[in-house]
């Protein structure tokens, strides 16, 4: 999406050189390095209406006692692994360690953080993609 490539452009986000896919110096004699590379994508969320002054600390900590206390992740340990914030334009992504506690962590949205009320959605493109011919949410054709 735009923001993500605004990101990119300000330096927020380093994205990984196809290189980086690969165990071995020659790409052609390569196995793909880490499933996790593959499905980054499907493992992020969109979070919207952040409040001014949110820090990435402080939404990776909510998130990952939110999921622990509700038992929605999947092993020990915190289902976060990163979280990106544009202060700008009040929104983040948070990436998780697996796809299943990312469809879990769903079941947050509208939840209340610093008074304000979080949307949790799939990333765009993932959205569009994950029902073809349904829109952009799965309800034929309308936007959340």
């Amino acid at each position: 999406p735009m923001q993500y490539k605004q990101m990119i452009a300000s330096g927020r986000i380093v994205p990984l050189p196809p290189s980086a896919l690969y165990t071995a110096a020659d790409p052609s004699t390569a196995t793909i390095a880490t499933p996790n590379l593959l499905t980054r994508q499907s493992r992020r969320l969109y979070i919207g209406n952040i409040p001014f002054g949110a820090t990435e600390p402080e939404l990776m900590e909510f998130f990952n006692k939110s999921i622990s206390k509700a038992r929605l992740n999947t092993a020990p340990g915190n289902a976060i692994q990163a979280v990106q914030i544009n202060t700008e334009k009040n929104f983040a992504f948070l990436e998780f360690r697996s796809i299943e506690e990312t469809t879990n962590s769903l079941a947050f949205d509208g939840i209340s953080f610093h008074g304000t009320c979080l949307k949790l959605r799939r990333p765009q493109g993932l959205r569009a993609a994950a029902r073809p011919g349904h829109g952009v949410d799965g309800r034929h054709g309308h936007a959340r």
